[in-house]
C-alpha cells in the first residue's frame, strides 16, 4: 500500500516535466494568447491521458460502471446544449418584442410623440384621510395650458442614471467615476440603446442632441464574447471597444489641466517656471476608453487589469439589463436602488468572510484598486467609498446567461 502511494507522489512530482514536453517548441516565440491555448491545450491532453491511467487501473465491473456514469454525462451535456440553444432563441425572441416598445418610450422623451390617453396609466389619486372616501383613479389627460413648452421628458437619462446608486457606486470604483461635469453632458443624453450580437457579445449606444462637450451623436460600448477554451459551455470577456469622442476645444471631460512649478537646473539655476499639462482624470466617459490586457510579467499589474476588465463588463451588464428594462424608475425613484445589487455580487458573498491566521497569505494574492476621484466633485449624497478589494481575478468574462 505505501508503495502506491509513493508511485502516485512520484507521478505527480513528473506531471509538470510531462506539461512540458507537450508544449511546442516556439512556445517562448508564441503570443500570450498563442501561450495560453498551447497550455490549455497540453492540459487536455495531459488529463486524457491520466483518466485513461485511471480507467485502467479500475477492476473491469467497475470500469465499466464508471463508463455508464460517462454516458449519462454525455446526455446531460447534450440537454445543456439544448438548453442554452433555445435559451438563445428566447432572448432574441423577447429582445425583438421589447423593440418598438423602447422605440416608442424614446419618442415620448424626446418629445416627438404624444402618448394618447389610452396610452397612459391613470394616475393614483392622493391619499386621504382616515375615514374619507377615496377618489376615483382618472386617467392623466394632456392639459394644454400645463407645461405647453416643455418638449418631452426633460433630464430623463440623466436622473434616471443619478438616481440609480449602484451604478454610480460601481462607476466610482473604477476610472469611470461619474461627475458634475458628466451631469452637464448627461442632460442632452436622449437615449441609450442595446444590441445583442448573437451570443458573440452586445453593443450600448448612447444618443446625445447637440451638446457643448463633443460632436459625436452617438457613442457606442461594444463588448466581444468568445468561448472558453477551458471546454465549458461559457462565454468569456475578450475585449470591449468604445467610440473615439470628438470632444470641442476645451471641453474633453477626461482630461484635466494641471499646473506645476519647476526649478531651472544648469547655469542660472533658481529660476522657477510655470507649467500647465494636461492629465487624465476620473469621468464615465472614459468608460468608451475600456481598459485592455496587455502582456506583462508583473502579476500584480496582470491582476489589477483583469479586475478593471470585469469591473468595466459589470458596468455595462448594469446599464443593460437593470437600467436600460426599468429606466423610468429610476426617473421617478420608485426603483429601490442599493449600494449592493444581490444580483449581481451574490456570487463574490464569501470573499469577506476570512478565517483566521491567514492574514499574511491574503495580503500576498490581494490586490487593492483604489476608487477614482472625479474632478469637480462626486454626485451630492455619495461619499467616498474605501479601496476596492479583490482577489486575483479568473480568465474575465461570465457565462453566457449574461450575455
Amino acid at each position: 500500500m505505501a508503495d502506491k502511494k509513493e508511485e502516485k507522489k512520484e507521478e505527480k512530482k513528473d506531471a509538470p516535466t510531462q506539461l512540458q514536453g507537450q508544449l511546442a517548441a516556439n512556445f517562448a516565440s508564441m503570443s500570450l494568447e498563442d501561450q495560453k491555448k498551447a497550455v490549455v491545450s497540453a492540459l487536455e491532453q495531459h488529463h486524457k491521458e491520466e483518466a485513461q491511467k485511471k480507467l485502467a487501473s479500475l477492476p473491469q465491473p467497475v470500469r465499466r460502471r464508471v463508463l455508464a456514469l460517462k454516458k449519462l454525462n454525455n446526455e446531460v451535456s447534450d440537454l445543456e446544449k439544448q438548453f442554452e440553444k433555445e435559451r438563445q432563441e428566447l432572448v432574441k425572441k423577447y429582445d425583438g418584442l421589447k423593440k418598438p416598445l423602447f422605440e416608442k418610450r424614446s419618442t415620448i422623451v424626446r418629445g416627438t410623440y404624444e402618448p394618447k390617453n389610452e396610452e397612459v396609466l391613470p394616475e393614483e389619486p392622493p391619499k386621504t384621510a382616515e375615514g374619507a372616501k377615496p377618489e376615483e383613479a382618472k386617467p392623466a389627460e394632456a392639459k394644454p395650458a400645463e407645461g405647453a413648452a416643455v418638449k418631452g421628458i426633460p433630464h430623463f437619462w440623466k436622473e434616471a442614471i443619478e438616481n440609480y446608486e449602484y451604478l454610480i457606486d460601481l462607476c466610482n470604483g473604477s476610472p469611470n467615476a461619474i461627475t458634475e461635469r458628466d451631469l452637464e453632458a448627461f442632460a442632452f443624453l436622449v437615449d441609450i440603446r442595446c444590441t445583442r450580437n448573437d451570443d458573440k457579445g452586445f453593443v450600448l449606444e448612447f444618443e446625445f442632441d447637440e451638446n457643448p462637450f463633443f460632436t459625436t451623436k452617438v457613442l457606442t460600448k461594444t463588448y466581444h464574447m468568445v468561448e472558453d477554451s477551458m471546454g465549458t459551455d461559457e462565454l468569456l470577456l475578450d475585449h470591449a471597444d468604445g467610440t473615439k469622442i470628438d470632444w470641442k476645444a476645451g471641453k474633453n471631460l477626461t482630461v484635466e489641466m494641471k499646473t506645476k512649478k519647476q526649478r531651472r537646473k544648469g547655469r542660472g539655476g533658481g529660476q522657477v517656471r510655470t507649467v500647465t499639462r494636461e492629465e487624465p482624470c476620473d469621468s464615465f466617459f472614459r468608460f468608451f476608453e475600456p481598459p485592455r490586457m496587455e502582456a506583462t510579467d508583473d502579476e500584480e499589474e496582470e491582476a489589477a487589469m483583469e479586475n478593471l476588465m470585469e469591473l468595466d463588463y459589470e458596468i455595462g451588464v448594469v446599464i443593460r439589463d437593470k437600467l436600460l428594462p426599468k429606466a423610468v424608475e429610476y426617473f421617478t425613484g420608485e426603483a429601490v436602488s442599493l449600494a449592493y445589487d444581490p444580483d449581481y455580487e451574490g456570487e463574490d458573498e464569501d470573499d469577506d468572510e476570512e478565517p483566521e491566521g491567514d492574514d499574511e497569505d491574503d495580503d500576498e494574492d490581494e490586490v487593492v484598486i483604489p476608487r477614482g476621484r472625479g474632478r469637480g466633485g462626486r454626485l451630492p449624497g455619495h461619499a467616498q467609498p474605501p479601496p476596492r478589494r479583490v482577489h486575483p481575478p479568473r480568465r474575465t468574462g461570465r457565462s453566457a446567461r449574461s450575455v
